[in-house]
């Protein structure tokens, strides 16, 4: 058992709060404070991902870190879970503006090592603890220790966390193995205050189910395979594709790699000893294409359709050496991240259109969460007997479902969003004490700055709609135009269409200078006029209402 340790001298609180920057009510960016005092720790930093037509597909979104600042919280550090994105993909970025120590076991401390070399600078800050004998972490007056559980990823952790006479059990992502017993029970404390309990499968009945459940479905399709075989999943789920690349041994198949991030979890997992990768894997595309199509096995990117991702390049025909033809078997060894099915499923779509033959989450049993289902959540809520549920992880309706159950199995619960602040005293029910207005943060194509909501919005307007700039080169003593008016456009018309408005529009524009100008014009008000006669006659024209710039520039 943990958490024996006493310390000399322990300070006591009256109370606790935490407050959630992500990852209640939304899937992902999954983000949270725990504060005793004016100090915190920070729980997991991770990216989400947008999942609607508004964003572009290289945006994701982070934790609004401001909120930090504006109540003058002095962040200890932040301590991570598992290697996983979505708890995280935003520390870099959080390290742009607090210099704080992150800490995290090997495997994800080499992940985002990799993942940030444009942030080098911010390597000092990562703290790694050996992943099969973790310290204590001290931060301040909090004590932080990490207990393993099963998940979908290496060295995933739970987390208990002792400030003052306070014991909070953070789950991290996790399941019960089959015929493995609970990952809980004999770990962790008695007395746990506050159970922050993963609630991402909440809705799925039963119990989790085996890694070792589906090996035979995997082995039949590759088994019954004539032509080439390309296997798709989470690039973090290793063992599952370590699976993969046995099996296709087993069946006298070469595999090969295909995809940045499948061949550097593999390399790190291996690396590390999670997983023996065999040798004779290929990871050279030139090599690949000499192995015969019927003894090739390859593993690849692309299970969510990612722009850059082997499998989405492969079904755009944009990797010539290795195009989909007539005769390929394609497995999805992954679920669809939600927000994500539309664009999976028109992947899928052009893959069948290409002659493959595709088996995926909705037709063949290839695939096991990594998450509790429902009755290992309950399981969980009996192993851990705490005095409070707090549903973490997942929609509104997961929290809101998962509470319930708790409360069915006679265990007090809390259900709270991101930006509320629960409030907990001992001999108290928590309470939230304050709600607060948490800004959309959003990445775009990786970079390191952000981009506000409105340059998003204005984005997807000139998708939907195209834009025009219009500059004029004026003599400003004699109110002339010097040329014709020079227009850029784009997504407005066609080649044929668009070249008979911009002569259009340019005639309108000098009327306007020979005919409607005054004679000591304000130049940013002629400029606006101008913006307002393009736009509305683009509006009438083409029934649409596109961005319109108008610049004039002064020629001395």
């Amino acid at each position: 058992m943990i958490g024996n340790a006493v310390l000399s001298e322990k300070t006591m609180f009256e109370q606790i709060e935490i407050l959630p920057l992500g990852g209640l009510k939304e899937i992902g960016k999954n983000c949270m404070l725990i504060k005793a005092g004016e100090d915190a720790i920070m729980i997991d930093c991770g990216m989400g991902f947008p999942g609607n037509d508004d964003f572009m597909e290289d945006d994701f979104f982070i934790p609004d870190f401001d909120i930090i600042e504006e109540l003058g919280i002095n962040l200890l550090g932040c301590v991570i879970t598992h290697g996983h994105e979505d708890h995280i993909g935003g520390v870099p970025y959080l390290l742009q503006q607090f210099d704080v120590p992150v800490y995290m076991t090997n495997f994800p401390a080499l992940v985002l090592t990799e993942r940030i070399d444009r942030f080098a600078v911010y390597k000092k800050n990562i703290r790694t603890l050996n992943y099969k004998h973790p310290e204590p972490i001290k931060l301040g007056d909090f004590t932080i220790e990490m207990i393993d559980v099963p998940h979908s990823i290496p060295e995933a952790k739970a987390l208990v966390i002792k400030i003052g006479d306070f014991t909070i059990l953070h789950t991290g992502d996790f399941k019960y193995e089959p015929g493995k017993g609970s990952p809980f029970t004999g770990k962790i404390p008695e007395n746990i205050d506050i159970l922050l309990s993963d609630s991402t499968n909440i809705e799925r009945q039963g119990h989790s189910e085996s890694e070792e459940s589906i090996l035979g479905n995997i082995a039949g399709i590759i088994e019954n395979a004539t032509g080439r075989v390309i296997a798709t999943g989470f690039s973090s789920n290793t063992t599952r594709i370590g699976n993969i690349i046995n099996i296709s041994l087993l069946k006298g198949r070469t595999v090969g790699l295909l995809g940045r991030s499948v061949n550097s979890y593999m390399q790190i997992a291996s690396e590390l000893g999670h997983i023996k990768l065999p040798a004779s894997v290929l990871t050279d595309q030139t090599k690949i294409n000499h192995v015969p199509e019927n003894k090739i096995t390859l593993i690849v990117t692309g299970s969510q359709a990612e722009p850059r991702s082997v499998m989405k390049r492969m079904s755009l025909d944009m990797m010539k050496s290795v195009s989909i033809r007539y005769g390929d078997t394609i497995f999805f060894s992954s679920k669809n991240i939600p927000g994500n099915e539309l664009s999976i499923g028109r992947m899928i779509d052009k893959l069948i259109e290409k002659g493959a033959d595709v088996y995926y989450e909705n037709t063949d049993k290839i695939h096991v969460s990594g998450h509790a289902f429902q009755d290992d959540i309950v399981q969980a809520f009996k192993d851990v007997h705490p005095r409070y549920v707090v549903p973490v992880h997942g929609h509104r309706r997961f929290l809101d479902l998962s509470a319930r159950l708790a409360e069915k199995n006679d265990f007090s619960s809390v259900v709270i969003s991101d930006g509320d602040m629960l409030c907990f005293k001992k001999g108290r029910r928590p309470f939230i004490s304050h709600t607060f207005e948490l800004s959309t943060k959003v990445v775009s194509n990786g970079e390191s700055d952000l981009i506000d909501f409105e340059n998003i919005k204005e984005r997807k307007r000139i998708a939907k709609a195209g834009f025009m700039t219009v500059m004029m080169t004026v003599d400003f003593f004699s109110n002339e135009l010097l040329a014709a008016p020079r227009i850029i456009s784009a997504g407005i018309a066609n080649a044929a269409k668009i070249k008979k408005i911009e002569r259009e529009i340019k005639d309108m524009i000098e009327d306007y200078f020979n005919d409607e100008i005054a004679d000591e014009p304000i130049w940013k008000d002629v400029e606006e006029d101008i913006r307002i006669m393009v736009r509305h006659y683009l509006t009438e024209l083409t029934d649409k209402k596109p961005i319109v710039h108008a610049i004039i520039v002064n020629l001395d």
